[in-house]
Parts: C-alpha cells; structure tokens; sequence
C-alpha cells in the first residue's frame, strides 16, 4: 500500500514547510492506521505516533518545538544581561571581549557574544580563523626599544560620526601618529592640512621627548610611507627637510617603505582603527578644546592602562617599563596638541593651546572647572603634583585620601595613574584609596545627554604594580 500522490504544489509547499508533510501523515494515519503508514511512508511507528497524538487540529501542533532546556541554573543574571545590551548599544564597536575586559563583566566571552546574539546586536560568527601568510610578533619582540618608530597620518573628515562636528567646530582634519614597534606606544598629534611643515613639527617635538626622556636617538629609526608630507616634492632633489630634521638635526635615521607596500606600516595602521573605533566613532565633540581632551584622555589610556592582547594582554607602558626600567614614566605622557598652535604666526581662538594637565576635576560647590598647566618637560613633574593634590591626593599622606563619591571621568583615572608613577608614590598602598567615585567615562554633572557610560575602576591596582 503506498500514500495517495501528490500534486507539484503540494509537494513544492511542503518542502519548505515540514508541518504540511505531517499533516499529511497524520490524516493517511487516520485513515489507514498507525502501522500501515509507517510503512508506506517508510517511518517508524513511534513517529507515526508522535505526530498523531501531537495533532490538535493546528498547524502549530505540527511545528518542530524548541529544544533548549527549560532551566538553565548557569545562565548569568537578567540584570547583567540588561547591563551588557546597554553596553553594546553605546558602544557599537566594542567586541565581547573588549567589553567583559574594560568593564570588568563578571561572564566570559562567550556568554557576551551569546547575549549580544541573542538580541541580534551581532551577527553568526564564522569559525573560520584567518591564517596569517607572515606573523612577525615574535620577530619584532626581539628588537630593541625604539628600534623603529612608525609615522604616520590618517583622514578623519571621512569618519561619519566624526564629520559634522569636524566642519561645525572647525576641528582637525587629520592625525599626525608615531609608534614604537616593541612597546606599542604611540604619540599623536593633529592639524587641518597635510603638510610637510606639521610632520617636521611633530617629529621635532616627539624627538626632544624621548631624548628628555633617556631615549638614545642614534638608536632610532623613523619609518615613513612616501607621501609628500614626509619626503616632500618628488622634483626635489636630495633630502626633504623633514629627513634632515631627523638625522642631522636629531641624529636619528629616517627610512622610507617601498612604494605600494601598505604593509610595512602594519603597527601604526592598527592604530588608526582602534582610534577610530574606540574614540572617533564613539565621541561626540562639542568644541575645540573638549576634542583636546578626549585625545589626550584616550592616548593616557592606550599608553598606560589599555592591554593589547597581540603583546600579551601587557600595557605600553608595562612593556617598555620591563624591558628598560631606567627609562622616564613621562615618555608616555606627551600630549597631543594642534600642530597649528606650533606655528608662531598662529593666533586663533578656534585653534586653543591643548590643556597641558590631563585632567578636569569637578569643584565641591561651585560647579565644575577646568585645570590647566603648562606640562612641558621641565614642569611636567610639579603639574602631576598638582594634579593629585586637586583631585584629593597629597603626596604627602596618600594612604589617608578619600575621593569624592561622585562621577570623574577616565581623564582623571588616567593622569592619576601618570602622576603616581611620575611623582613616585608608593604604589602598593593605593588599595586603600576609594576610587570609585573617579571611573566613568568622561560622563558627570552638567553634562546630560551625553551617553556615557561606566568604565570600571578594577584594573588600577594592576597598573599600579607595574612601578613596584
């Protein structure tokens, strides 16, 4: 006996609708029995039978039902479910590891990705690692400090987010960045033109800093791509004055890539992208001197406080402090500035001088208000100082300060961490400090809407035993 035959629709609507192959069987079961349609649609008869007594007369009856597990006694918190969705959504960038690291999630990985999937705030993973054709950590780990220091600009009137407060506040148009290859270290810089004149600024004054700082320049190699802002017209004949900058004025070595070999500049590249990802596509700017301090905030954060995960979950700062402990803590701690407040002609109230401290503390009574000091080399020590007596540290006594219980901002946790290792404290009592009141990012009264959002304030005893 075989079932009755089907026409082409019916059996082209029942394969991409399995229900309508079960109603099927259940109503050739009804009307020849259990057995007899097992055997003529070649089922078993305990299938046979879970479709029938499964069929209430619906479709839905005869739809697959879910098979996870009614209770899940692992399953994380529904409030930190509702914490990691929030996160996601402010920061669209961040990946599940970068949040459960920032953020101090108490969960894994994977079980923020399962979160984030599961309200389709990320996509299917593909399980397909890429396969590097040449990997070449383990080569670079071998130099010397600063044995290369990658230069570098990047556009940023091409970054969406960042566009319209580019061309409403007149704000840099683009990223002047070096860094070292070992350490992962970076300096920056900005200004609204590409131009030889800013790149010889900018290596000029990162020169002077490292040589302050106990760099041995004879040892340093700057690496550049060929664009004009480096090697200058290409009908000149003989050295651009940014490569005589470098070796005659500095004694350093300037070396340019080979053309159409993006490559070679593979560190300072992957720069490029976490700033943009993590402060550019993130940050909405509201003035010259507010997207002053969010990079300096952002490159304190990178240098001293950021693990990279392709340098062994260490900090900038933590490698170049193991590999030469005689090295200066300043060397991370140049901020970076428009390179158009170099020039001496330049006089424009859009184009402010950067806020030398790294830092704005919010006053008790009186509102909030900005600190500013000039932190060039020789004053660098004494601005940390002060720095840290305005926030409640005295060096003093730090073991006895209290900071406030009110929102800071990652500016504050940053140039605290600068100051420490600058000034000298010791660094094993800041256990006793309360610093949760110093740890959102960039957020605090008088300035709603901002969307900030809580970074954490865990990781601060692992960057303090860096300096022990």
């Amino acid at each position: 006996m075989s079932p009755p035959p089907l026409k082409y629709y019916d059996i082209f609507a029942m394969k991409k609708r399995p229900e309508m192959v079960r109603l099927a069987v259940v109503q050739y079961a009804q009307e020849h029995g259990l057995r007899a349609t097992a055997r003529a649609c070649g089922m078993s008869l305990r299938t046979v039978w879970k479709w029938v007594h499964r069929y209430d007369g619906t479709l839905e009856s005869l739809r697959d039902r879910s098979r996870a597990p009614r209770r899940r006694p692992r399953r994380i918190p529904e409030a930190l479910e509702k914490r990691i969705v929030s996160l996601r959504r402010q920061l669209p960038t961040w990946g599940a590891e970068r949040l459960r690291q920032d953020f101090e999630l108490p969960c894994s990985a994977k079980a923020i990705r399962r979160v984030l999937h599961g309200q389709g705030l990320i996509g299917r993973r593909r399980w397909k690692k890429h396969q590097r054709k040449q990997d070449l950590r383990a080569l670079k780990q071998q130099w010397r400090l600063f044995q290369q220091l990658q230069v570098d600009t990047k556009d940023l009137w091409d970054i969406p987010n960042y566009a319209v407060p580019m061309e409403r506040y007149r704000l840099p148009r683009y990223l002047y960045t070096a860094r070292e290859v070992v350490s992962g270290m970076v300096f920056t810089a900005y200004a609204r033109e590409r131009a030889l004149v800013y790149s010889r600024l900018f290596l000029d004054r990162l020169l002077k800093h490292l040589k302050a700082c106990g760099v041995d320049l004879r040892q340093v190699t700057v690496q550049t791509d060929n664009g004009s802002e480096f090697i200058g017209s290409w009908q000149k004949k003989g050295p651009s004055g940014f490569t005589e900058l470098i070796e005659r004025k500095q004694g350093a070595t300037h070396r340019t890539i080979p053309p159409r070999s993006p490559t070679f500049q593979s560190d300072v590249e992957a720069f490029h992208g976490r700033i943009e990802a993590e402060l550019f596509d993130v940050e909405q700017f509201t003035s010259p001197t507010d997207f002053l301090q969010s990079a300096i905030t952002y490159q304190l954060f990178f240098n001293y406080l950021r693990p990279n995960r392709s340098k062994g979950g260490r900090t900038p700062w933590q490698i170049l402090h193991e590999r030469d402990p005689t090295l200066s803590p300043q060397i991370g701690a140049l901020p970076p500035l428009f390179l158009e407040s170099l020039l001496p002609s330049v006089s424009s109230p859009t184009l402010p001088k950067p806020p030398q401290v790294f830092y704005h503390v919010w006053s008790s009574d009186m509102g909030r208000r900005s600190m500013s000091q000039e932190a060039n080399s020789a004053t660098l020590l004494s601005t940390i100082r002060n720095a840290l007596i305005c926030v409640g540290v005295h060096h003093d006594g730090l073991a006895e300060a209290v900071f406030p219980d009110r929102p800071g901002d990652r500016l504050n946790r940053a140039v605290i961490v600068a100051g420490i290792l600058v000034v000298g404290f010791d660094v094993r009592r800041l256990a006793l400090l309360n610093l949760h009141g110093m740890c959102s990012y960039r957020g605090g009264p008088g300035r709603p809407g901002r969307g900030r959002v809580d970074s954490g304030c865990g990781r601060m005893d692992q960057v303090a035993t860096l300096a022990t």
